[in-house]
């Protein structure tokens, strides 16, 4: 095998929700493929953030099959519940939210996020509203400029706050292709049940999925 090439990482990043699907083995093929004729780096990362329905035993399933199917990855977890290969673990996203805490605390001391203490209920309003008005799906700002005291008594009063990315009037978060783009990007960190990077807006779609800088990625392939 040739020497991996730092600027080319590709990755496959299964849920252990349920068994091995096609379409997870078909892109874990491709980006085998792709990786081995580059000579670049292969990474298998698991999205375990659903804890109530992630396993073990599903787990087993997904890594047992892409083995049986030929392919072997550079990093990540080579079986179940094992350790990691590579320098850029850990490689199961549950063992990360402590990186990820400490992304979102930076967010917040630079102003460039802020803290959303609307509950389910008045997120479905809202959604609702939208919708009678045949207005795209979208977030009303309602937590965006929240003064200090307004935060603290809605801490106060029990409620969990996500983390929303301040966006700017107009501006849009674009993927490198550009093929599509959202009016706000939502972190939910202290949701552990459900820890992830979701992004919600126009021509969004949602998605599961944290880009880690600390992974020195130059090209990166996905499970889509």
């Amino acid at each position: 095998m040739p020497d991996p090439n730092p600027g080319i990482r590709v990755r496959i990043a299964p849920s252990p929700t349920g068994p091995l699907h096609i379409g997870t083995a078909r892109t874990a093929l491709f980006n085998y493929l792709f990786a081995r004729h580059t000579g670049g780096t292969f990474v298998l990362r698991l999205e375990d953030t659903d804890v109530a329905r992630s396993s073990i035993a599903y787990e087993k399933d997904i890594l047992d099959g892409l083995h049986w199917l030929g392919l072997t990855w550079d990093e990540g977890p080579d079986v179940a519940g094992g350790a990691d290969l590579g320098p850029f673990g850990p490689y199961r996203q549950m063992q990360r939210l402590e990186r990820y805490r400490e992304a979102a605390d930076q967010l917040l001391a630079e102003d460039r996020a802020y803290p959303c203490y609307c509950t389910p209920e008045e997120l479905e309003a809202d959604r609702k509203s939208r919708e009678a008005d045949q207005l795209p799906s979208g977030y009303s700002g309602r937590c965006a400029m929240l003064t200090s005291a307004e935060r603290e008594a809605r801490a106060a009063g029990g409620r969990r706050p996500a983390i929303r990315f301040r966006v700017g009037e107009g501006v849009v978060a674009r993927p490198i292709d550009g093929s599509c783009f959202a009016e706000n990007v939502v972190i939910e960190p202290h949701r552990f049940g459900r820890a992830a990077v979701v992004v919600a807006g126009v021509g969004a779609e949602q998605a599961v999925v944290a880009v880690n800088h600390t992974r020195e990625a130059a090209a990166v392939g996905c499970h889509a």
